[in-house]
């Protein structure tokens, strides 16, 4: 148990020791939409026999990006500009589908034409991804009224993300009882994962070599 438990701190112990990628983690999810806040007011939606999954998607073939967006309908542009906080949008196409019930139509209506302006191309969108726990992440996008869509997605937890200037150590090894960490770095937390990817410990970072009790560490 102690062995695994080891393991799991020196490759997974925090998303904030990782040197997160927001253009990397933009594109290997397909963001499913929690709801938009339109005007300060919740705007939400009920699956039906039209809607079974409410999201947004990026893409890129290395040289162009898009983004698409979809409810029953879709709508998909050719993303001008696109960084680690923020992309701008040119002009939507619309894929039709048979979508016909009103909340449908009116959903798509709150999403297509007054979050993304898919009839007005040509506007910024910022966005901010934060990881919430247990592997999963929040995306938020704001457009130039203020207006916000909240979505969700899978963190993608790998060595390839780690900074190559930021040194950490972690020692003893192999662990006993505690475990003590050294960072160049500022960490802003520490969080550590099973191997099913859950949260069994987490604590904001202490400078001065923190030591962590691995006895106290939840069973998984």
């Amino acid at each position: 148990m102690k062995k695994a438990t080891a393991l799991l701190i020196t490759v997974l112990i925090s998303l904030n020791v990782f040197a997160q990628d927001p253009i990397k983690e933009l594109y290997q999810n397909n963001w499913l939409l929690g709801y938009l806040k339109i005007n300060g007011e919740i705007v939400g939606y009920s699956f039906n026999s039209e809607i079974n999954s409410v999201g947004i998607g990026f893409d890129t073939d290395g040289t162009i990006y898009w983004m698409g967006a979809w409810v029953c309908n879709g709508i998909t542009t050719e993303l001008l500009t696109v960084d680690g906080s923020s992309f701008s949008t040119t002009e939507f196409e619309i894929n039709s589908n048979e979508c016909n019930l009103p909340e449908t139509l009116a959903f798509e209506k709150a999403y297509f034409e007054d979050f993304f302006k898919f009839d007005d191309p040509g506007h910024v969108f910022t966005y901010t991804i934060e990881y919430v726990g247990n592997n999963e992440l929040e995306m938020i996008i704001t457009n130039e009224d203020g207006n916000q869509a909240f979505y969700g997605g899978k963190s993608i937890l790998g060595v390839d993300d780690f900074e190559s200037n930021t040194t950490l150590s972690v020692f003893p090894n192999p662990v006993t009882n505690n475990v003590n960490i050294a960072s160049e770095a500022l960490l802003q937390s520490i969080r550590i994962h099973d191997i099913q990817g859950s949260e069994v410990y987490a604590t904001q970072f202490q400078p001065g070599n923190p030591t962590i009790n691995t006895e106290a560490l939840k069973t998984g």
